[in-house]
């Protein structure tokens, strides 16, 4: 199990690297979504992967979603509604919570990420081989729009490609 060090030092010293928010390491922080990392998706803005993430759990045109997409961190992190609905909203269209295409959404922010974002890039190919893990040190919630799973191998394939000369 790893400690509380492990849980915040970016390489865990065991093959792994983990991304929390709040880690020691830069490379760390620059690859998870509470990043100060703005990304353009379909022509709108974002301040961070986080702010997109809780932004879309409110309907289409509402304050609360222009509000929280301008956020960064724990600041977006605690934007996030209750989950009393079963949608996110893109545009105007409702995507199923957690769904393939809700899933696949939020991949693509991800890759704007990476690919409008030079340190983010060069931060994950720095990683090496190591695998990439997401531990917080808290359990995940089952509610969660990205498992750390699913977070962690989009990464792993992107890193893979960017990588190939």
């Amino acid at each position: 199990m790893a400690t509380q060090l492990d849980i915040y030092s970016g390489e865990t010293g065991d093959g792994r690297f983990n991304i929390i928010g709040d880690s020691k390491d830069e490379r760390s922080r620059l690859l998870s979504n509470f990043a100060n990392t703005p990304i353009f998706l379909h022509g709108e803005y974002f301040a961070s992967m986080e702010g997109f993430i809780q932004g879309i759990k409110y309907q289409h045109g509402t304050q609360e979603r222009w509000r929280t997409f301008m956020l960064v961190g724990k600041r977006a992190k605690l934007m996030s509604p209750e989950i009393s609905q079963p949608f996110v909203w893109w545009k105007e269209t409702q995507l199923q919570y957690g769904g393939h295409a809700h899933q696949n959404l939020i991949k693509k922010a991800l890759h704007k990420k990476f690919m409008q974002n030079n340190d983010c890039c060069d931060a994950l190919i720095s990683t090496g081989a190591l695998i990439l893990t997401h531990n917080t040190g808290t359990p995940e919630s089952p509610y969660t729009s990205l498992p750390s799973h699913v977070f962690c191998d989009f990464l792993t394939q992107l890193r893979r490609r960017l990588r190939k000369p």
